[in-house]
Parts: C-alpha cells; structure tokens; sequence
C-alpha cells in the first residue's frame, strides 16, 4: 500500500487573466504553417508494405524441469515525508502556449505494423513453447510407457522362467523317480531270473542225478539179465555141443573119418584143423538163425551160404559179417548174417587162441 502524503496543500489559486497580443498572434500563425505542412506533406495514397522477414530463435524447455518460483520482491521502506514548500514566489508570466505536435501517418502505420509483428511473433513463439511442451509431455509419456512395458516384459520373463524352472524340476523328479522304480523293477527281475536259474539247474541236476541212477540201475539190470542170458545161452550151448559131440561122433563112424569131421548137412566151419570147433560154431549161430524151412529152396535142393567174419583177439566181431558166396536166397542169407552177429563173441577154440579170420558156411537142410 501506497503511503499517504499527508502533508497540508495551500488552495489552488487561478492566475489572473491579461490580454497579450503577440501570443495571440503568434498562435494563429504556428497553426496556418501546422496545416500548410500537413496539407503538403502528408502523402493521401495508400501503399502496401513490402515483405518483412523475421527468423525466431527460441530455446527448447528443459522436460521435466520445475518452473523456478517467483522470487518475493522486497516491500520498498515507506517514502520520507517530503518537506515543506518553501513559500511560493510571484508567478511570472505565463510562457507562449507551445503548439502540440501531430505525429505523422507514416510513422503511426510503420508502428502498428511493429506491434502487430510483435504480438505475431510472441503468438507464435507461445504457440512454439506450447507445442514443445506438448512434444515434451508426449516424450515423457511415452517413455512412462515403455517403463510400464519393460517392467511388465521383465516380469512376464521372470514368471515364465521361473515356471519352466518348476517344470523342469518337476520332469526331472518323475524321471528320477521312473529310474528308481525301473532300477528296483530290474533288480527284481533279475533276482527272479537268477533264483529261477537256480531252482532250474538244481532241478536239472536232480534229474541228472535221478537219470544217472536209472542209467545206472538199468545198466546194473541189463548187465544182471545178460549175465543171465549169456549164463543160460552157456548151459544152453554146453547142452548142445554135449548133443553134437553124441551126433559127430555117430557122423564119424557114418562117414569114414571124413577130414575135419564136418557133418554131411547144415555145418559151419573155419579154416582150421579143429573139427570141433566148427559145432561150436554151428551152436552159437543156429540158434539165433530165424527162418521158416518152408519159404526155402524146393526140389531136394539145400541152399547154402558164406561169409567172411573177421575177429579180435577177445573173440569179438571187428566188423559186420562179409558175404562171400549168396544162396540165391536173399531172405536166408539175411537171417544168417542176423545170427551170426548175434553170435558175438565167437566161442573159444580148444587151442585157446582165436583165429583173425574165419569163414562160415551155414546150410538150410540139416
């Protein structure tokens, strides 16, 4: 607030009117050479102003910079009081009145046209701050934006590769645990597999043994039956050779004494000086020596047939029977050769010793 000046004023006095002549004189004289200079110098034709160019140059607001408060201006001290008039002296005469000046058309459009340019370049320069600040909002905006976006990206990330973190976890658990179960599974089967081996080896083994001891006692039993048999087949031969030596020796009287004391009919015989012998032969094979009579020669015919029989010191039959001379009957000479390997070993001549090889001549008709 304005201080008051209270300080007492003296009361307006008029001045005292007089006439002057030469004032007056030469007021009217200034104001007829105001209007010859207007009337002569002012131009009454309107011309268009040439083109002005005007560059602005403004600096860009700082974004996001606080606007700096106004600084308080500071309350001027109260004026002194002024002091008082000195007393008013005799007033002098009044100075000629000075005529006004009237400004020029020219200079007055020149400083509209000034004023104009201004306010059109404070305009745009205000319409220049206002669109940057603006841009500015928008920049700011926008990278509030890309803020908002980023930490929402981030986030999405973090929660994605937190979740196939847990899946991840999750299928190598259930493997872990498909291992440990499939490991337990193979380890069982394997136990079963080897306990099953097992059981099945001593089951083979048992049967081995049980086998074994069939083999055994059936071999015990075959042994026991063809010791039995070759003991009877020995009574059964000791009978017949004591029945052949009775009919060899009735043949040797018939005959003469023929060499070797062979019989006339049905006698088998080795190349040697032992007679007897041969019925020793004759004893082992005939019996075994299974043939009908009726399927065989006819006519008074007796056939009869030879093999080479080749043996070892034992007495036993190094090979098959040899066919040296057929009968013309295929069947008989099968059923002898069948007797004759059934006649194994040869029995033992009275020399003791056993010829490597002898030749047997076995005849249908005794």
């Amino acid at each position: 607030m304005a201080p008051v000046d209270r300080t007492p004023r003296r009361p307006y006095t008029p001045p005292t009117k007089g006439v002057n002549g030469l004032a007056l004189v030469l007021a009217i004289g200034m104001h007829v050479l105001l209007a010859v200079a207007l009337f002569f110098g002012v131009s009454w034709t309107t011309r268009n102003p040439g083109p002005v160019q005007a560059e602005l140059w403004t600096a860009l607001p700082e974004p996001d910079q606080p606007r700096p408060r106004p600084v308080p201006q500071p309350v001027p001290p109260p004026e002194p009081a002024p002091p008082p008039p000195p007393p008013r002296p005799a007033p002098p005469p009044p100075p000629p009145t000075p005529t006004p000046e009237v400004a020029k058309p020219d200079i007055a459009i020149e400083q509209e046209k000034q004023r104009k340019e201004t306010e059109r370049r404070e305009a745009a320069a205000a319409a220049e701050r206002e669109k940057q600040q603006q841009r500015a909002e928008q920049e700011k905006a926008a990278a509030e934006k890309r803020e908002a976006d980023k930490r929402l990206a981030d986030k999405a990330a973090a929660d994605k590769a937190a979740a196939e973190k847990a899946a991840a976890e999750k299928t190598a658990a259930e493997k872990a645990a498909a291992d440990k179960l499939a490991a337990q599974k193979a380890a069982a089967d394997k136990a079963a597999a080897e306990k099953l081996a097992a059981e099945k080896a001593a089951a083979e083994k048992l049967a081995a043994e049980k086998k074994a001891a069939a083999d055994k006692a059936a071999a015990q039993k075959a042994a026991a039956e063809k010791a039995a048999a070759d003991k009877a087949a020995a009574e059964r031969d000791q009978k017949l050779r004591e029945a052949f030596r009775s009919d060899g020796a009735k043949a040797a009287g018939l005959e003469g004494g023929r060499a070797g004391g062979t019989a006339a009919r049905n006698q088998a015989g080795g190349g040697g000086g032992d007679g007897g012998y041969g019925d020793l032969v004759r004893a082992c094979v005939k019996p075994n020596v299974i043939y009908s009579a009726a399927d065989g020669g006819s006519g008074g015919a007796n056939p009869t047939v030879t093999y080479n029989v080749q043996l070892m010191p034992t007495g036993e039959q190094a090979g098959p029977p040899r066919l040296v001379r057929s009968s013309g009957n295929a069947g008989f000479d099968r059923a002898v050769e069948n007797g004759i390997r059934r006649c194994d070993p040869f029995p033992r001549p009275k020399t003791g010793s056993f010829a490597t090889n002898i030749e047997v001549q076995y005849r249908m008709f005794d």
